[in-house]
């Protein structure tokens, strides 16, 4: 297995971005963003030998900062919405800002989507 890392532009406030391609032995590959810990591609062999990518997405940085669907993003302590006034658990209440409307919260917040993370080879 092999590791390939490349700067793919930068973000509107400048933040540098950068496509990480992990390459299986027999050619097939997964590449992922440090934007948003994001899946960007996972090309993968057919039935007749053909390696054809298998993920719905963006080919370009400004795409994926506009993309307002989550697609391929880690997407939060969340997946999903919490309504009301936040959540109990064992026995105590958590109060959870809420990002849509102010009526519920949606996906924690984006701070995982939008945030660019640190990887390690």
């Amino acid at each position: 297995m092999a590791c390939e890392i490349r700067m793919i532009g930068t973000l509107s406030d400048g933040r540098k971005i950068h496509l990480i391609k992990i390459i299986a032995e027999n050619g097939t590959y997964a590449e992922f963003s440090d934007f948003g810990a994001m899946v960007v591609s996972i090309f993968v062999k057919d039935g007749f030998g053909n390696i054809s990518d298998v993920i719905a997405g963006f080919d370009t940085v400004k795409g994926l900062e506009e993309d307002t669907a989550s697609m391929g993003k880690t997407v939060g302590r969340v997946a999903n919405r919490i309504s009301e006034k936040g959540i109990n658990f064992d026995g105590k209440h958590f109060d959870i800002t809420k990002n849509i409307n102010g009526e519920f919260t949606l996906h924690g917040n984006h701070e995982y989507s939008n945030a660019v993370w640190n990887f390690k080879t």
